[in-house]
């Protein structure tokens, strides 16, 4: 994951794990505190002309839920819950989510953008991002 001059801030790794997929979000030299962290519809995280990863798109939404309640609610599959930011920086999300596979297609988040928004996820507010607010940073999905 990159913030918006550029600068690495994170990685993100995924995998199978039983009935879903397990995603592992590291971040450093972010500010403390939590924030919301998303799947995103597309596979861009900029684009000229644009700011605040807007080319990341809306949350990603397979199943047209329109709906946010969080990590393996009954809403959109984009929802990842909150990363805890401690004082040093910091933080580490490790979430299993059943509603998501790792395939490169329409139903699959291969390719997709991660973002990490500036403030905490409620998983309640609407339309798309639960109050998270401004995107802070995002990456690829990628296969390595």
């Amino acid at each position: 994951m990159h913030d918006s001059t550029g600068a690495e801030v994170g990685t993100v790794k995924a995998r199978r794990d039983g009935s879903g997929v397990r995603v592992i979000i590291k971040v450093h030299g972010v500010t403390p505190g939590n924030h919301g962290v998303h799947v995103h519809a597309n596979s861009a995280c900029s684009s000229p002309g644009s700011s605040g990863f807007a080319a990341a798109g809306p949350h990603f939404d397979p199943t047209h839920a329109n709906a946010h309640d969080g990590l393996n609610g009954t809403g959109h599959a984009g929802d990842l819950g909150n990363i805890s930011v401690g004082a040093d920086g910091k933080g580490q999300l490790d979430v299993v989510v059943s509603k998501l596979n790792l395939e490169a297609d329409s139903a699959g988040i291969m390719g997709k953008a991660v973002v990490l928004h500036a403030n905490a996820d409620n998983l309640t507010d609407q339309p798309a991002n639960g109050g998270s607010g401004a995107r802070l940073a995002c990456g690829v999905l990628t296969r390595k």
